[in-house]
């Protein structure tokens, strides 16, 4: 985990409504997660993280938090998407069982949960002004909105 601060309080303020950087990410990560629990409204909860890192100019913390909680959200909606579209096949190969979905419905699911938890993690680290590492996508997005700690 980085510390994004560099001595003193180290907050600054975000594009978005004139939040600290703190709450910014934080509150996005925060709303993301309400909507990924909410039916039908969590294969959109992207769209939350997608408009504050397009909004966000003035802090690169704020987007780098904002773009992991986009990638954790956009893979918890792929997943639920594709599980929905292999439950029936894996019924009909299994003679109707309600509980078959097979190996792939199992690792998509553990994924899910995986990133829910990434997402929480997030959240709560950007309220403290950290990075919360992200196993080979914070890396990506350090390189690619070219990210440095001060």
């Amino acid at each position: 985990m980085d510390n994004h601060s560099s001595g003193g309080s180290g907050v600054g303020k975000s594009t978005l409504a004139g939040f600290n950087e703190n709450i910014a990410a934080a509150l996005t990560g925060g709303l993301t997660l309400v909507a990924s629990f909410i039916p039908y409204v969590s294969w959109f909860a992207w769209i939350i993280p997608a408009i504050a890192s397009a909004v966000e100019r003035k802090s690169k913390f704020v987007r780098l938090c904002c773009i992991q909680v986009l990638v954790c959200a956009a893979t918890i909606s792929i997943c639920s998407l594709a599980t929905v579209c292999i439950t029936p096949y894996a019924q009909a190969a299994e003679g109707g069982s309600l509980i078959s979905f097979g190996a792939a419905g199992v690792i998509m699911s553990l994924l899910r949960v995986a990133c829910l938890v990434f997402e929480i993690l997030t959240a709560y680290h950007a309220y403290k002004m950290k990075i919360f590492e992200i196993p080979l996508v914070t890396l990506l997005i350090k390189k690619i909105i070219k990210y440095s700690n001060y």
